[in-house]
């Protein structure tokens, strides 16, 4: 279980640095204040959210199922939201520091 959670949270910083990082490549200089602070609000309304439907998923799955399925789902959605080349550029960059 603890080598799940440790693979969930390697997974969502790696990505978390590519969305972010991305954004602040695409996005003009001037609004990026805003942007940020747009997706950080949508965040924190979420989290709430999040909170009520873990704990009525947990009741139906078990917790190693939940990490997996949701990890596969936070892989493909950032194929959706990215370009392969925009990743394969951020990785580049990711490895050359």
């Amino acid at each position: 279980m603890l080598i799940l959670w440790f693979n969930y949270a390697m997974i969502n910083t790696v990505f978390s640095i590519i969305y972010f990082g991305s954004l602040q490549i695409k996005i003009p200089k001037d609004i990026i204040g805003s942007v940020f602070g747009s997706i950080l609000t949508i965040f924190s309304i979420i989290n709430p959210l999040v909170v009520v439907a873990s704990g009525y998923l947990v009741s139906i799955f078990f917790v190693a199922t939940l990490i997996i399925i949701f990890s596969i789902v936070m892989l493909i959605s950032s194929l959706f939201v990215y370009k392969l080349t925009s990743l394969k550029l951020l990785l580049i960059k990711l490895v050359c520091l």
